[in-house]
C-alpha cells in the first residue's frame, strides 16, 4: 500500500527545499561560493534545521521593527534642514512622518546618553565603595591641600 504525503508533510518538504535553495542562492550569488558547494551547504543547512527543530512549531517574525529602526537611523543621520520632502519621497513616507522619526530617534539617543551617564556614575560610586578611595580627579583643593568631598574643612 503506497502512502502519499498529506498536505502538512508536503508543506514541510516544500519549506525545507525552499530553505536549501535560498541558502544555496545566497552563498553562490553574494558570497562567492561555487555553485556545487553552495547547493551542498544549502542542503546541509536544511537537514540540520529538520534534525534540530524537527517536530517543533514556531513563528518566524518578519522583523519589521528591526528593518524600520535601521531605516529610521538612516533618516535621522541624513536629515538636514530643508530636505524632509526629499527624504519623504525617497522612503515613501510623508514629510510629517520624517519629522516624527527624527524626533523619536533624537529622544532615544538623549535617553541613551542619560542612561550611559547614570551608569558611569553608578560605576564610579561602586568603585569608591569597593576601594574606599575616590577616583584621582575627585579631590578638590582647599587652601593648597587636597580635600576629599566627604571630609569637613
Amino acid at each position: 500500500m503506497d502512502k502519499s504525503p498529506n498536505k502538512s508533510e508536503q508543506r514541510r518538504a516544500e519549506l525545507l527545499a525552499s530553505v536549501a535553495e535560498c541558502c544555496a542562492n545566497e552563498l553562490a550569488r553574494n558570497h562567492g561560493v561555487a555553485e556545487d558547494s553552495a547547493i551542498e551547504t544549502g542542503n546541509a543547512i536544511s537537514d540540520f534545521l529538520a534534525e534540530y527543530w524537527g517536530g517543533s512549531s514556531f513563528y518566524i517574525p518578519r522583523d519589521f521593527k528591526f528593518i524600520a529602526s535601521v531605516r529610521d537611523l538612516e533618516i535621522f543621520e541624513r536629515m538636514q534642514r530643508g530636505n524632509a520632502h526629499e527624504l519623504a519621497t525617497e522612503y515613501g513616507l510623508s514629510y510629517v512622518r520624517i519629522y516624527q522619526i527624527v524626533h523619536k530617534v533624537s529622544a532615544q539617543r538623549k535617553a541613551q546618553r542619560a542612561s550611559d551617564d547614570q551608569a558611569k556614575k553608578a560605576t564610579s560610586a561602586l568603585s569608591t565603595a569597593l576601594t574606599g578611595r575616590l577616583p584621582a580627579d575627585s579631590t578638590r583643593k582647599s587652601k593648597g591641600k587636597d580635600v576629599h568631598p566627604w571630609s569637613r574643612q
